[in-house]
């Protein structure tokens, strides 16, 4: 049983759903505090001048959880949002199947979470991934940093911890030995695929892959074996 843990972001890059893919329990960390400037309400799109970000704006205060995050009431954000989806991609590929996605995913929710989640729940579902996709929030778990993970990993019974690369710089491994967890790192490798405008952008949010080619040929991209 294969567990992996991460912060819900606003329509990730494909990094996320390669995770996703290779779990069989993935736990959205919406107990972690907010962090401005994070991927928590923003990525990135891909435009004839390079990239630009897709930006929730959000009411919060310092020390909020990532769950307490309201994303702000007086702004019209997701209409801009779908503008800007429809200016710089309307000539791709897929453009009508994935904004027809997003028209039904985007409205005014009042939690960040909650919008995040729905948005990475409708994508694996439609990418095929079959990963239980899980609230932090819903469970009584204890522990911080490494032992918070520890612990939520013991809670849905795995044996194995799936992480990014990037978390070997914070994360204490002995306490996944310790507690007789194997402890196994992603071994994403960026694809290069068909993109419009130019040069190609790595790490956009995974609406980059999708409209230049749809759900399933993003699936057989994001799982081809590198």
């Amino acid at each position: 049983m294969r567990i992996a843990i991460h912060q819900p972001h606003y329509f990730p890059n494909l990094a996320y759903f390669y995770k996703i893919a290779k779990c069989d329990i993935f736990v959205f960390l919406d107990t972690a505090q907010y962090v401005k400037g994070n991927w928590i309400n923003r990525n990135k799109i891909k435009t004839p001048t390079g990239w630009q970000w897709l930006t929730v704006p959000v009411q919060r205060t310092f020390g909020d959880q990532i769950r307490e995050a309201i994303v702000q009431p007086t702004h019209r954000w997701w209409p801009k949002h779908l503008r800007s989806m429809e200016m710089n991609y309307r000539r791709a590929p897929y453009f009508q199947e994935i904004y027809n996605f997003t028209i039904a995913h985007l409205c005014d929710y009042g939690l960040l979470a909650d919008l995040n989640t729905w948005i990475i729940e409708g994508l694996s579902y439609k990418l095929r991934l079959h990963a239980s996709l899980l609230k932090a929030s819903n469970y009584d778990l204890k522990g911080k940093n490494t032992e918070l993970l520890v612990n939520i990993v013991k809670r849905f019974k795995g044996s194995q911890y799936l992480s990014g690369q990037g978390a070997k710089k914070y994360m204490d491994e002995s306490l996944f030995e310790k507690a007789g967890i194997e402890l196994v790192y992603t071994d994403f490798k960026h694809p290069e695929y068909n993109q419009l405008w130019g040069e190609f952008i790595p790490n956009l949010s995974i609406l980059d892959l999708l409209f230049n080619h749809g759900f399933e040929g993003s699936r057989k991209i994001l799982l081809e074996e590198r």
